[in-house]
């Protein structure tokens, strides 16, 4: 019976765990304030660009912060590097990177990432998410 009920709630935290998280930087923030904060923060770097980086499910921890401010010439690869510092996850956890829902190759440089895929308020959106690879 034990190992029913353990199962069972092993089932259900999974389950939890895999749930998409509603609570966005979108459902905090109206479209108007966004606007304003990315055009003045835009306006202020010109060559750099505006991410809202927010996990996707639950398997990852959360960040300590949402907001970055990249070069436009960083690389998805090296934004990743900088994303798995912060988050003090294993070599074992894969790291991957959804941009309006796909993976973006690694090697592509932010800014243009940043001008194909970039929101209606100015912010450049990413969602992180994990998988264990190794066991």
């Amino acid at each position: 019976m034990d190992s029913i009920i353990r199962t069972f709630k092993n089932a259900k935290r999974h389950y939890e765990d895999t749930r998409i998280i509603t609570d966005t930087f979108k459902s905090r923030h109206s479209l108007e304030k966004r606007i304003e904060e990315s055009t003045r923060i835009l306006g202020k770097y010109p060559d750099r660009v505006t991410i809202i980086c927010e996990r996707l499910t639950k398997k990852v921890p959360k960040i300590d912060r949402a907001k970055y401010l990249c070069p436009n010439d960083l690389t998805v690869g090296n934004f990743m590097y900088v994303i798995r510092k912060r988050l003090h996850i294993s070599s074992e956890m894969a790291l991957y990177l959804f941009i309006n829902n796909t993976i973006v190759p690694v090697s592509h440089n932010l800014g243009l990432v940043y001008d194909q895929h970039k929101d209606k308020d100015g912010f450049l959106y990413i969602n992180y998410d994990s998988e264990s690879t190794f066991g």
